[in-house]
């Protein structure tokens, strides 16, 4: 847990705190299941919302996927 507490500072302080989401969620992920899948979730994640963006040509709103 305080892997996870360093990772979102350095985030925020690095100014890529969108970055700091993935590690909360592919650990939580983790410890649900097995770790290659939390990867593939993570990667799924992020994959369906290119397509949408990329689809509808609409900027890419943080809050829809990290919310």
């Amino acid at each position: 847990m305080q892997r996870i507490a360093s990772a979102v500072s350095v985030s925020r302080t690095a100014g890529t705190f969108n970055l700091a989401w993935a590690a909360l969620y592919s650990e939580k992920k983790a410890a649900q299941r097995n770790p290659i899948l939390a990867i593939k979730a993570l990667a799924h994640k992020i994959a369906r919302a290119c397509y949408y963006v990329m689809r509808d040509k609409v900027p890419f709103d943080p809050a829809r996927l990290f919310g």
